[in-house]
């Protein structure tokens, strides 16, 4: 703990930091290894390490070459070497690309600014168009919007902001979430498994007082 309030008195030091404000903003997992997602601009180099991309290269596209799907396990983009192998900006040298690409968490965090001014080639959206728009006035989402995307679609905003390209921080006037929508489902109160409605056989007058699994249909599980 002490080590961490160091770190946190650091960070305010520098100015770019400070204590946590929420107990329910974590860790943001973005990486995926799928082949349909926003590449993200890396490359791995044996002497330089991570190098970003230059900004005259970006943005960095998918190859046209590359199989969508494998049955291979690993990183799809992994399996192209065309694609895959680059020249590293620093050295020269041989390096790789980054295989793994965003979480489409990632491109709904800003998407309502994008489409504004989609045709846009220089920056995600014009400072003019997006005094005029924004923010949204209404904003209606599910139940993993009330904390993870409202946070991430926060941030970026303020980092826009930051960078000059937008001048709302706040993006959203109203968020309305509506929870998610379910159908009659059952589950093992000890468990919590969830059950099909054929596998469930309904006891007392009206069906109501209690229910019985039909622990024939499961003969290697244990409840």
């Amino acid at each position: 703990m002490y080590e961490l309030n160091l770190g946190i008195l650091y960070l305010q030091e520098q100015g770019f930091g400070g204590e946590p404000v929420s107990s329910h903003l974590k860790d943001w997992l973005i990486s995926r290894q799928r082949y349909w997602g926003t590449l993200i601009p890396v490359i791995h180099c044996d002497i330089c390490k991570t190098v970003p991309v230059p900004m005259e290269d970006l943005p960095v596209v998918l190859s046209d070459t590359t199989k969508p799907t494998t049955s291979k396990g690993g990183s799809v983009l992994a399996q192209d070497e065309q694609w895959l192998n680059v020249k590293c900006p620093k050295c020269g040298g041989p390096a790789k690309r980054e295989t793994d690409t965003m979480d489409t968490f990632v491109d709904s965090s800003w998407y309502f600014l994008r489409y504004l001014d989609h045709a846009n080639g220089e920056v995600p959206v014009s400072r003019e168009i997006a005094e005029k728009y924004m923010p949204v006035d209404l904003y209606i989402g599910g139940i993993e919007h009330a904390l993870l995307h409202l946070y991430y679609a926060r941030f970026i905003s303020h980092f826009l902001c930051d960078e000059g390209i937008s001048c709302h921080r706040e993006l959203f006037v109203n968020l309305l979430t509506q929870g998610m929508v379910k159908g009659l489902s059952y589950k093992v109160q000890k468990t919590g498994m969830y059950l099909k409605a054929g596998d469930v056989e309904k006891v007392g007058e009206y069906g109501y007082e209690f229910m019985v699994v039909l622990l024939e249909c499961f003969p290697a599980k244990k409840f």
